[in-house]
């Protein structure tokens, strides 16, 4: 039997593992032929991946939707803490390039508020730990917050947040059979498709 290797990403934005662990089973149980190489990385970086052919698909959250991609959801952005938060609010990000932690910077630039970051880091759990574990505070997609973590009221000072746009982004030269499989499979497995 011959093996098709197909290249597919996930933004670390998200909370996407639950989804990869069962994309993965699916793919594998339902495609034996196709051997499906995952990466996670910022969802910035992945879009350069797909423009430079080197990913045939990806879940990626970026500010606007991109060409060739289909609209996931647009949840809105929203500021968490997991218990007291102090001003100028200490903050725990993802690395510069990010569209959420781009987002709540412009909203404190645009009010005149200073940012205080207190971490930066390319892992989730580490700014979940950050957050459990002081006053620092993040921004989240509505919807994937933990249930220990709580979404500050505007009467915080904190500034409103855009909406985020999650999207399935596939190489601008067309997708292979295999690719079209995995497309589908993650469309359904989405409750998105027949």
């Amino acid at each position: 039997m011959k093996v098709v290797a197909l290249m597919f990403a996930l933004g670390m934005e998200g909370n996407g593992e639950p989804f990869l662990s069962r994309l993965m089973r699916v793919v594998d149980r339902s495609f034996p032929g196709i051997e499906l190489n995952v990466i996670c990385q910022m969802s910035f970086r992945l879009q350069k991946l797909l423009e430079y052919r080197k990913l045939d698909l990806a879940i990626v959250t970026l500010p606007n939707q991109k060409s060739h991609s289909t609209l996931l959801s647009q949840p809105k952005l929203v500021w968490v803490a997991a218990g007291d938060y102090v001003v100028p609010w200490p903050m725990a990000f993802y690395a510069e390039g990010c569209a959420f932690r781009a987002a709540a910077v412009a909203a404190l630039k645009k009010h005149g508020h200073a940012d205080r970051k207190v971490l930066t880091t390319a892992s989730g759990e580490v700014i979940k730990s950050a957050i459990n574990s002081g006053p620092a505070i993040t921004v989240m997609a509505e919807g994937t917050v933990p249930p220990a973590f709580s979404i500050l009221p505007a009467k915080s000072g904190l500034q409103d947040l855009p909406h985020s746009c999650i999207q399935l982004v596939e190489r601008e030269d067309g997708l292979s059979r295999a690719a079209l499989q995995v497309k589908n499979s993650i469309m359904k497995l989405l409750g998105r498709g027949g």
